[in-house]
């Protein structure tokens, strides 16, 4: 498939989830006066496009790596459609509680905590794509691969997947609800999962990073995990 060809489909994906989650959204709540959903969606569409227009100008070939979707390892597969499922979730059940009330109503300056959270996930995940070339959206080895060990690579061994975890800790209460905080668990238990996996390969395949897990304790927390 052509690098351009990529791009578009990828535009063509990111309008189609926004289009899907924006209809969840206001659909399970019966309304479109929902400003948290609204902020949201504008904070997820500007973040992704920004990194992405930053990585086709500075890293295209990570650019292309990160669009690559074609899994290899079951347990990656699943992890796939598990995210996605959990994420349709939490919107579905966000927007019904904004409906039906089903939690307390949370205070502004609770669901603006939780968009700047949201904003924390996005930047902890674009500092990590800047430190590592290789960051690839599927697991597995690219050519001439390295260790990296800088940036925020120096603290936890999947930076990425920690900014991952901030947001969707941050994205059911910037939405309103306390419920949705199920499908976090959800997606965090995931990622877990996944790093698991990804650390087996790399540590048999990747020269160095048995080495670098000795200095590098923590996966995703420093003192945490």
């Amino acid at each position: 498939m052509g690098y351009w060809t990529m791009i578009a489909r990828y535009v063509v994906r990111f309008l189609t989830l926004i289009i899907l989650f924006s209809c969840i959204l206001m659909g399970a709540a019966g309304t479109i006066r929902y400003w948290q959903a609204w902020a949201f969606l504008v904070l997820m569409g500007s973040g992704s496009l920004a990194s992405v227009i930053y990585l086709q100008r500075r890293d295209p070939a990570l650019l292309e790596r990160r669009l690559r979707r074609q899994e290899q390892r079951p347990v990656q597969k699943v992890f796939h459609g598990s995210v996605m499922g959990a994420w349709l979730l939490t919107f579905l059940l966000a927007g019904l509680n904004r409906r039906f009330g089903w939690d307390p109503v949370l205070p502004r300056w609770a669901c603006v905590l939780g968009l700047v959270a949201v904003v924390c996930g996005f930047a902890i995940t674009f500092v990590s794509l800047r430190a590592n070339t290789f960051a690839s959206a599927t697991i597995g080895l690219e050519k001439d691969q390295r260790v990296i060990a800088t940036g925020p690579y120096r603290f936890v061994r999947h930076p990425m997947y920690s900014g991952m975890a901030v947001l969707v800790l941050g994205m059911p209460i910037g939405l309103g609800s306390v419920t949705a905080l199920v499908t976090s668990v959800i997606v965090i238990a995931m990622l877990v999962l996944r790093l698991l996996d990804e650390e087996k390969l790399l540590r048999a395949d990747l020269p160095g990073y048995s080495q670098y897990c000795a200095r590098v304790r923590w996966r995703l927390a420093p003192k945490v995990y």
